[in-house]
């Protein structure tokens, strides 16, 4: 675990059964896997429970033993019904996110885990960013993958692909198979509690299910995954689009054309930042440090740290670029609106807007208005704007409150809407 997120101890959660034990706490846990060959940071977020148990009696725990006066422990995760799958925008890093998904499994007590993962040749350091096979060294593939755990051995000698890192296509693979490895690990987790655990926990064992959360560009990728991949669509639960890079469409036309010239010509853009990475490589870190304060306003020393060793790598910089002007050379101008229709035939899709978004402008939002008028969409796709909020809102502690309630509310909402109201809703097209 890393020291900057230390386990935080719950007492008194109220969860989803009335025979929960009296403990329970929340563990963070940081690792490094190989997705497509690429070593990629991820983030799992569980509630544990803690109680006294007897090893002759109760043998299937997934536990960690201590003695306290004299009394044996167990830590167990709690099996969880309902997992969000957090996919950032770029910069590609979850780093600045750990702390706003804390909060939203906190929150939301025991029965609710998360699982986040960064972008492949995105995150801090030359096994991550760098494309050469030798930089796969010491780096595991997901154990809960079945490719993962029959080439293990044979992982040092593959060939990193560029594309995996460079496309839109490629990360869309990679979060696949990110997704795939988080499927095969709640199926382990749950085969491995008793009957009586998964009865505590509220899950019946299975199925669970999923809640993507996405942020900016995040929301194509999982557009992406829902089309390709119809079994992660029917085990998903709801979607929830933050500030969402779904379509490029600039308000302001000075805008999209600045924009548009910079992905048009990417080599040269990706020299220009590679030079700057490299000269920032070169200055003293507080003077760094103090740019991102005072000018970048980013107040949190832990956000300005990662930023700091990210944007000082040349070859970050390239991969950053690389997919960046493919994003807007790719995503359409218009909404792809048959996905949206197909996505939200099988589950909710919940989207938060924010000012000053060239992103995603508020236009967009009233286009989406619009189309359910006209019954191009489903009413299950609901769309709500914040003023208080940026595109960035992640480093500005005092927008992720707003931006938490939006998806508990989410969550809330699909929690109380049963069956026949969402088959109603599907009716209404």
């Amino acid at each position: 675990i890393d020291d900057e997120y230390p386990i935080l101890i719950i007492l008194g959660l109220n969860t989803a059964s009335e025979t929960m034990h009296e403990t329970s706490d929340v563990q963070i846990n940081k690792q490094t896997y190989q997705y497509c060959e690429w070593p990629t940071d991820v983030v799992s977020i569980n509630h544990y429970r803690i109680d006294t148990f007897d090893t002759n009696t109760e043998p299937n725990h997934i536990n960690i033993n201590t003695s306290n006066e004299g009394k044996e422990f167990s830590r167990s995760i709690i099996v969880p019904h309902t997992i969000f799958m957090f996919i950032p925008g770029n910069p590609g890093c979850v780093g600045w996110y750990i702390d706003m998904l804390c909060t939203i499994v906190k929150q939301l007590g025991a029965g609710y885990a998360a699982r986040a993962v960064s972008y492949a040749g995105h995150g801090v350091g030359e096994n991550i960013v760098s494309s050469n096979a030798h930089c796969n060294d010491n780096i595991p593939g997901d154990d809960n993958c079945n490719s993962n755990r029959n080439n293990n051995r044979n992982v040092n000698r593959r060939q990193r692909k560029s594309r995996i890192a460079h496309t839109v296509d490629g990360q869309v693979e990679h979060k696949i198979e990110w997704t795939d490895c988080i499927v095969s690990e709640m199926i382990s987790i749950t085969n491995k509690r008793s009957t009586s655990d998964k009865m505590n926990t509220g899950t019946h064992g299975f199925p669970f299910k999923f809640v993507f959360l996405t942020h900016s560009i995040g929301s194509h990728l999982v557009q992406r995954m829902m089309l390709l991949r119809k079994d992660f669509l029917l085990q998903t639960k709801l979607i929830i689009h933050l500030t969402p890079f779904i379509r490029f469409d600039p308000t302001s036309s000075w805008t999209k054309n600045t924009l548009s010239t910079i992905a048009n010509s990417p080599q040269i853009s990706i020299s220009v930042l590679k030079a700057m990475a490299a000269f920032v490589s070169c200055l003293p870190p507080k003077l760094v440090d103090l740019y991102l304060e005072k000018v970048a306003n980013i107040p949190h020393e832990k956000d300005r740290k990662l930023a700091r060793e990210l944007y000082s790598q040349t070859k970050y910089a390239q991969n950053f670029l690389e997919l960046g002007t493919e994003e807007i050379r790719e995503i359409p101008e218009i909404y792809d609106y048959a996905a949206l229709r197909l996505i939200g035939e099988s589950c909710p899709i919940n989207i938060l807007y924010c000012r000053q978004d060239h992103w995603a402008p508020l236009s967009h939002m009233n286009d989406i208005k619009e189309s359910q008028k006209s019954n191009l969409i489903p009413k299950s796709i609901s769309v709500e704007y914040n003023d208080q909020l940026l595109h960035g809102f992640v480093v500005y502690p005092e927008m992720i409150t707003p931006v938490v309630d939006f998806v508990l509310k989410s969550v809330k909402n699909i929690i109380t809407t049963s069956p026949d109201q969402m088959q109603m809703i599907r009716s209404n097209l």
